[in-house]
Parts: C-alpha cells; structure tokens; sequence
C-alpha cells in the first residue's frame, strides 16, 4: 500500500488538540530529538488537520428528498489537479422487499425504521451502517467498519456522521463496501472480491437473524442490507458522488392475522356488502406471535414481520399466536400452501382468519379487497368478502355472483373514461368466459384506434381495458366480425346489459395491466418474478412450481362461487386468454398457462390473426 497517499497513523488516529496538548509535555530534549521528524510531516499534518473539518452526508434516496452537503469543500488525497481536496458525497438507495408472493393486497406501512414504507426501506434517526474502503486488495487509511450514524435535520433532509467529525475524501481507484446494521467486532478479508466480501458478511455470525424479534429495534437489527460501489467520475470538481443501493440479504415474512366481523362498507366506496356478510379485518388483539420460530414483530398496520435466512427448498409459512373473541381467548394455528423457495430480498406474506366470527365488535368498517364477490343487488352493487364464512366451501347464494375484485388500489384505476363515468372503484373479472374459444384478436395489422403497448416495465400500467375495447368497437362497426374477440365482447354485452340502477361499466376486454394484476391479486405472483423472462414476455417454463401454484390459488378462490378459470383440451391442453391491448402492428397481448412446454406467461406471444384456443374473460368496472 502506498502509506505516503493511505497513512494508517493518519485521520483515524489523530487529533489536534490532543497533539498540541502531548507536545506540551515532552522534556525538550524529546523536542529536540523530535524536531526534524515534525519538520518532515509538515505539510502532510496540515493536510490531515485540513480533512478533519469536513463531514459526510448520505442521501437516502426514496425516504427523503434533497442533499445535505458538507459545508465545505473537503480534500482528496489525490487533489484535483489544483491541490485543492476533493470532498466525497455518498448517495444511497435502500430497495424494498420484493413481492413474488403474496395474498392479494400489498401490507400497509409499517411505522418503524428500517422502515418498510409499503414495502420501501427508509432509514431513522440512530440508524447506523459500517463502510470499508478498499484498493489494491487493502484496506485504505483505516476505513475499516467504520461506523456512520443517521440523523434527520427539522426540514426533513437526513445525513451521516462518522465518529469524532472524521471525514471521508475521495481516492481514485478506491472502492467501497456498506452494511447495515452496524455491529462493532466486523471485518473482512480485502483480498476477496466483493462478492466474496458480501457472502462473509451475509455468513457472519454477528450479523443473523435472531429467534427473539419482538420489537422494532430486535427487528430491524436482524435486517441486513449491503452495498458496494465506487465513486462516479461526474459531479464538479471539488466533489466526487458515492452511490451505495442498499439491498436486503435476508427473507421478510409477513403475517396477517385477521379476525371475522360483521362488515359494513366505507362511506364512499361505491357499494355496500351482502346481508350478514362476515370478513376479515386485521385482529388488533393478536399476540404472542411465532412466525417459522422467530418471536415476531408487531408493526403498527397491525402486520406481524420477522427477518429469517433464505431457503431453496420448498418450505411454508407456520406458527401460532393468540387472540381474543369476546372475552374469550383463543390460540389460533396456522401454516401457508408451499412456497418453492424463500429468496433473498423478497417478502412472503400470509394472511390468517381465525375460525370465528366476533359479534361483541358490532358492525366493522371493511374496504373493499381483491378476491371480493360482486353482485348485482336491489340497490346497487353488492359485496361479499372473499374471506368471508363459506356453506359447503361456497359463499351464500354463490351462483348470483357475477364477478371477483382484481383490483381496487386507487393507483391502479387509471382508465380515465372510467374514472370520468365515477367506475373508479374497482376492476372486476367475470367469472365465465364469453364463448366457447377459437378466437381470433384481428386481422394481422395495425390498429389506429388504440394505441401499442410494447412489452417493457411500463406495460404492467397499462389499464384501459375499457377504453380500448369502447374504441375498437367504435372503429370496426362494419367489419367486427373479422375481430373475433370484440365481437364476441359485443355478443356478451348484448346478452349480458348492466341492469338498470346499477352504476357500473358495460363489460370489456381486459388490458394486459389488468391481467397483470390479475396474477398478482389473484393467482399469488407478479409477472416479473418469473424466471425465464424473455424480449417479449414475462414467462416461467418451471410450470409445476409457479404455474400450477398460480392456477390453483384463483381457482381455490373462484370455487367459493362455484367457478374456476378452466383448461381447453387441445393439442396445448392449456388455455390462452386475450388481451384488449395491442403490442405492436402484428401482434396483440395475451395470458396464457399451458400444460404441453410446461409454463406460465404473459406478454406477446403470438400474431393478431391467428390462434389454436384463444379465449375472453369478460371485465367490469363500478
């Protein structure tokens, strides 16, 4: 290491009052014995004393907003060409917890550090992170678990103090490694690369998760999240920029532990419920919680979390916990279907209901939520919860049912010819099909009238399953039959009319946003968590870990009215489902789970005109 440019004795073992005060006290022969050694250091204690004065500021991007600069402009040990110092501003990111599983509505945020707001990690006051600084397979100037501590100044900025003011500079070449949370006693082995560095940090012992979870501090102490990264070479040039993305090395699990009440429905929520309905409502009297184990954490949401190592071989979601029903306790079991796997950075969510109805809370305000039965009823449209009490595995009178809740999150309700008819409630799947299949999209072609939605992240947004099933039917009055799918949504409209007092949208094609929501509401996991993504889908050829498991969950739940989303028998055995949505001058969207080539998919699969078993669910807005 080159100790002339990284000096161990230098910023982490000095003060200067502290070595004015040493000097004092030597006899002055030691002075003199001293003298040319102080001489020959010089410039470079100056140098030192120069760095001393700066701070660091950490940005965490996506819980604050703004920079908090150092008040000047720092040094590098390398300079900037005018030998004035380069200050080194650290940016960091913390990822949330990624969903590939889940029970049909994102958790709320929780109110705590390593705060999972939704599901976006943010950093609290006293927060603390360890960094290393590397190069050349050495640790740099005793940047080595050096400890930086979050504060939050009253206009909401937040920054990081290392310890006694001791500042970080810009080398060329360096580069860093973070962790959170900090725990004194942690090294690594720089000659590693950063891979290896983070696979030690992941295994060391004093960074596990715990048995004992029971409150925010023991929680978010078993969250550890890394980064690495080197300074960019932009910025101006008194300043080099850190960027650290933060990720989570452990599995987040999540339960939902919910207790049976009579519901009544928000004031403006557009329907009201069924006569008697019973669901599910968070149980604030839920304690003493395991989950796989760990004694969990109570978020303030009314969610219970714990932070658990991953695991690759199929595994469950258990445990038990406590409640009270009237003034009775109970202690409720639970155990989740099987999960392929727990990953890294991911959270899998469980949601309970216990086995009894609650009648000393009265009537209890309950939104709506996906997987919820619509009806058409006397006044209005009418809801029955999808967790609430079942007769013989169905819900009451299950065969007047005329559809299931895909979504009703404010954020996804986008159509705006929806949203201007007051249809912005929810979006609503049917619960058959509109014909017997064979369909065609269109003719191989381009279509004027809607716009392409190519496949990349944004399709996913795309909800205007009305407005492009209105349009298409607008433009193609005269040759509708050479539209096999719209035609057949005509057909269904025609035998199918909103009744009269009911203030919903006439039925419609499903965009590929919609259906996309489909899966993740509905079948238990989002489209980009499959594995075998390609240039034009979202896709997973492993069908009997995924796909099957995606299949059985929105049958398990379109059973409780007596339906299912069922196979075609043909040569695929299959069944391929339709979009409203167009990619590009060719080819359409559509959804698709086929037995023959084993897999799940959704996104661009195939030519407008031409398909062996094409279907259409029909949708509803209200």
């Amino acid at each position: 290491m080159d100790t002339g440019k990284f000096s161990r004795g230098g910023r982490y073992g000095r003060n200067a009052l502290g070595q004015k005060n040493n000097r004092d006290r030597r006899t002055k022969e030691q002075k003199d014995e001293r003298y040319k050694e102080i001489m020959t250091m010089k410039f470079r204690i100056q140098f030192l004393i120069n760095m001393s004065i700066a701070g660091i500021a950490l940005l965490v991007m996506g819980g604050c907003t703004g920079e908090n600069e150092p008040a000047d402009g720092g040094g590098t040990a390398t300079g900037n060409g005018n030998g004035t110092p380069v200050a080194l501003t650290i940016r960091a990111t913390a990822s949330g917890f990624q969903n590939p599983q889940q029970d049909g509505q994102q958790p709320d945020a929780p109110q705590t550090r390593a705060t999972e707001n939704g599901n976006v990690t943010e950093f609290g006051a006293d927060d603390a992170i360890g960094i290393f600084a590397i190069k050349s397979k050495n640790i740099v100037d005793e940047v080595s678990n050096v400890k930086l501590t979050y504060s939050k100044a009253a206009n909401g900025t937040g920054s990081w103090a290392s310890p006694n003011g001791i500042a970080l500079y810009y080398y060329e070449g360096v580069s860093y490694i973070a962790y959170y949370p900090y725990k004194e006693g942690i090294t690594i082995d720089a000659s590693q690369t950063t891979e290896q560095i983070i696979t030690s940090l992941t295994a060391n012992d004093k960074l596990q998760p715990v048995a004992d979870q029971d409150d925010a501090s023991k929680y978010t102490a078993c969250d550890l999240m890394t980064a690495a990264g080197s300074p960019a070479e932009g910025g101006t040039s008194a300043r080099k920029v850190l960027i650290l993305n933060f990720t989570h090395r452990f599995t987040q699990l999540i339960l939902r532990p919910k207790v049976r009440v009579l519901c009544k429905a928000p004031a403006d929520g557009g329907f009201t419920y069924r006569s008697g309905a019973t669901g599910g409502v968070l149980d604030d009297n839920a304690n003493s919680v395991t989950l796989n184990g760990v004694t969990a954490c109570r978020m303030s949401d009314g969610s219970v979390r714990a932070i658990v190592k991953p695991a690759s071989s199929a595994t469950t979601l258990k445990g038990s916990y406590k409640t009270l029903i009237g003034t009775d306790t109970k202690t409720i079991g639970y155990e989740s279907a099987s999960i392929g796997s727990f990953d890294a950075g991911c959270c899998y969510t469980v949601a309970v209901v216990a086995p009894f109805t609650d009648t000393s809370r009265g009537e209890v305000e309950r939104v709506l939520a996906p997987g919820d039965f619509v009806f058409h009823g006397t006044s209005g449209i009418e809801v029955y919860p999808g967790d609430g009490t079942l007769t013989s595995g169905k819900i009451p009178d299950y065969a007047s049912a005329v559809g299931i809740v895909v979504t009703c999150d404010p954020a996804r309700l986008t159509d705006d010819e929806c949203n201007g008819q007051n249809w912005n409630h929810a979006y609503v799947m049917g619960l058959e099909y509109t014909s017997t299949g064979g369909l065609t999209w269109g003719p191989d072609k381009a279509e004027p009238a809607i716009p392409l939605t190519p496949y990349d992240s944004n399709a996913k947004n795309n909800m205007n399953g009305y407005a492009e099933t209105r349009k298409m039917l607008e433009a193609h009055k005269s040759d509708l039959s050479s539209y096999g799918a719209f035609y057949s949504i005509d057909n269904y409209r025609n035998l199918h009319p909103v009744p009269d007092g009911i203030n919903r949208s006439p039925w419609f094609i499903g965009s590929c946003g919609q259906w996309f929501d489909v899966m993740v509401n509905l079948c238990g996991r989002s489209p980009e968590t499959f594995r075998d993504n390609t240039t034009v889908s979202w896709i997973d050829n492993s069908y009997g870990t995924y796909g099957i498991g995606m299949w059985e969950t929105i049958n398990r739940q379109l059973s409780k009215a007596g339906k299912t989303l069922p196979f075609t028998s043909d040569n695929l055995t299959g069944v391929l489902l339709l979009c409203s949505s167009q990619a590009d001058d060719s080819n359409n969207w559509d959804a698709r789970w086929r037995l023959s080539g084993a897999y799940v998919s959704l996104g661009i699969n195939g030519n407008k005109a031409y398909y062996k078993t094409a279907m259409v669910r029909p949708f509803f807005a209200f």
